[in-house]
This record gives C-alpha cells, sequence and structure tokens, in this order.
C-alpha cells in the first residue's frame, strides 16, 4: 500500500515537471514504476487499479500515466518527465494533498493491493539516440497494440563498446529502409544501471513475428557477426511481449 501510494505522490509530482513534446534535439525521459504481479492475483490487482484511477478521477486529480502488462503478469506505469530537479520541494507540497485524499478514502482503498503483488520498483529511464524511427515507419508506437522489450544486462566496463555496436545496428536498419521502428532507452536511475532496454512495436503479435522473422533473415545475411559481437557483451538477456492497457492508464489534465 505505502509504495502505491508513495508512486502516485512522484508521478503527480513529474507531471508538473514534464512536458508532452521535446525538441528534436532533447531525448525522450520516462519515470516507470514496475510491479511484478502474482499470477493468482491478476484480476484483484486490475480490479484495485480501477478503482483507484475511478477514485482519482472523480476528484479531478490532474496527473497521468500509460499503462502496460506483459505475458508473466509484470505492469509497467509510465510518465514522460523532462528533468527530476527540484523534486523534493515538490514532494512536500504534494505530500499534504495526498493526505487528503487519504482520508476521503484513498488509504482504504489502497488495502485492495495487498498481497497481489510479489515486488515493486521504479526506474528512469531516457531514450537513447540509437532508437529508430524512420520516415516510412508503417506505424506510429503510439498506435501499437502489440510490444515485445528485450532487456540486455550489458557486462561492466563493455558499455561502450555494446553503444558503438547498437549505432552499428541502427545504421543497417537505415540501410535496408526497415519500416519497423523501435526505441532504445538506458537506465538513468535504478538497477542494474547498465541495462539496455529495446521496445519493438507492431499492430498485434502475428504482426510482429512477421515482420521480424523477415528483417531477421536480412540482418543475419548481413551482420550476423555485428549480432555476436554485440551478445558477446552481454551477461544477462531477458525478453516478453506486452500490450497497452487503456483500462488501466489515466488522463486528467
Amino acid at each position: 500500500m505505502k509504495t502505491k501510494i508513495n508512486f502516485l505522490i512522484v508521478i503527480s509530482l513529474l507531471f508538473i515537471y514534464s512536458s508532452s513534446s521535446y525538441s528534436q534535439n532533447q531525448l525522450a525521459k520516462l519515470f516507470v514504476m514496475e510491479d511484478i504481479v502474482n499470477p493468482s492475483k491478476v484480476a484483484e490487482y486490475e480490479k484495485a487499479q480501477q478503482d483507484m484511477n475511478s477514485f482519482l478521477k472523480k476528484r479531478n486529480f490532474k496527473s497521468t500515466w500509460r499503462a502496460y502488462s506483459t505475458d508473466e503478469s509484470v505492469y509497467y506505469f509510465v510518465m514522460p518527465i523532462t528533468s527530476l530537479a527540484g523534486l523534493d520541494s515538490l514532494y512536500a507540497s504534494w505530500y499534504g494533498a495526498m493526505e487528503k485524499y487519504n482520508k476521503e478514502g484513498l488509504g482504504q482503498l489502497m488495502t485492495n493491493f495487498a498481497g497481489t503483488a510479489k515486488s515493486s520498483g521504479n526506474m528512469v529511464l531516457q531514450q537513447s539516440e540509437h532508437s529508430y524511427h524512420p520516415a516510412n515507419s508503417y506505424l506510429n508506437p503510439m498506435d501499437a497494440g502489440f510490444l515485445h522489450f528485450d532487456f540486455f544486462d550489458i557486462i561492466p566496463g563493455k558499455e561502450m563498446e555494446a553503444w558503438a555496436l547498437l549505432g552499428e545496428y541502427k545504421k543497417l536498419c537505415e540501410k535496408n529502409k526497415f519500416e519497423e521502428p523501435f526505441n532504445v532507452w538506458q537506465v538513468m536511475v535504478g538497477n542494474p544501471s547498465s541495462r539496455i532496454i529495446f521496445t519493438n512495436y507492431a499492430k498485434d503479435e502475428v504482426d510482429y513475428y512477421t515482420r521480424n522473422k523477415k528483417n531477421t533473415e536480412v540482418l543475419m545475411k548481413n551482420a550476423s557477426d555485428l549480432y555476436v559481437k554485440f551478445m558477446a557483451c552481454v551477461e544477462k538477456f531477458s525478453h516478453f511481449n506486452g500490450k497497452p492497457r487503456k483500462d488501466l492508464s489515466y488522463d486528467v489534465k
């Protein structure tokens, strides 16, 4: 319960400090909360989140976050930010507001989350210049109905080599005029700090795997050595599928 309340305070502060758009020279930053939910408690967890959203919306609580869930019962709540400066003073000013909501029943509502999540955490990500958004992109990432996540934990000391190889990978995508966009994120705050996160977008699961198979065949013919070199920099690799959850997202401005 405490984690969930603290999350609400933090994302509210970040909303004040955020901007809906970025200049081309400014890389996007995200505040992300991660909940790893007990598979047997998914229905309870989602109901608690929806009830919390409804409670806040009725009170015109001004904030916004996008929700995503994975096939592994992991939930991400994502908030765009521009800076972390000045959060301490903003935290103090918003704590009083959250106390007011607790008196109106928010604290009791939060008890519905008890026992639903195995763990919770948060991180701050910055978009890398290695992200790929081609002019001929077949899909706006905001319109995606399916996401594929790749987590690469880089061996300490291999970070510069890994990023250089990703730069070469992006050039190959540009050379082959791939239509599929992807974002590359580096961890600014959170563990492990050497983690690189890929997010690939598609209309649906079939669309993703069909396009991925075609692109992989092209890349393996021209860049199999690049893949081998990059994976030699990786200490741990994990990947999973996900989808946007409009029913768990929140947007009151």
